[in-house]
């Protein structure tokens, strides 16, 4: 566990020095890799000083990508959840519906994985897609505004 907190640090210092246009690249390829998503690298972003506003729209919009395709593979490719992960899926699907499972994606599962698997129990994909990017904008926002309102009152 050290050795990957290590390893973040070190790429967060990597970043710190990456300025302007990259900087914002970097947010945007790092933003659409799973585990990492909006999650760690919107708050890792204005930490930096990158602009939140900024960090916000390139994160989300590196999200959202990979969410579209996820969407669009699965049209031309079915792929059926395993049987192990139909039960418990299922259970949370059935208690929450598309709107929960979409909100709470993000700080759970990821938003890949969670695509993946409400599309595989046969989700409305339309419907899944609109609330994930809801849900990947919601918590775009609130990770910035409580980030940068944290570094504000840490820094007074």
């Amino acid at each position: 566990m050290m050795e990957v907190l290590a390893e973040l640090v070190e790429g967060a210092s990597e970043l710190y020095g990456v300025g302007g246009v990259w900087g914002y690249v970097l947010i945007f390829v790092l933003a659409a890799i799973p585990w990492f998503e909006v999650l760690v690298i919107v708050p890792a972003g204005v930490g930096l000083g990158f602009n939140p506003v900024a960090v916000s729209v390139v994160a989300f919009t590196g999200n959202m990508l990979p969410v579209l395709g996820i969407a669009a593979l699965h049209r031309k490719f079915r792929f059926p959840a395993p049987d192990y992960f139909r039960t418990k899926a299922e259970r949370v699907w059935d208690s929450h519906g598309v709107p929960g499972v979409a909100l709470i994606a993000p700080g759970v599962t990821g938003v890949y994985v969670t695509m993946s698997v409400a599309l595989a129990l046969e989700a409305p994909r339309r419907k899944l897609v609109a609330w994930m990017a809801f849900s990947i904008a919601a918590w775009t926002v609130a990770l910035a505004v409580l980030t940068y309102a944290g570094f504000e009152l840490l820094l007074r």
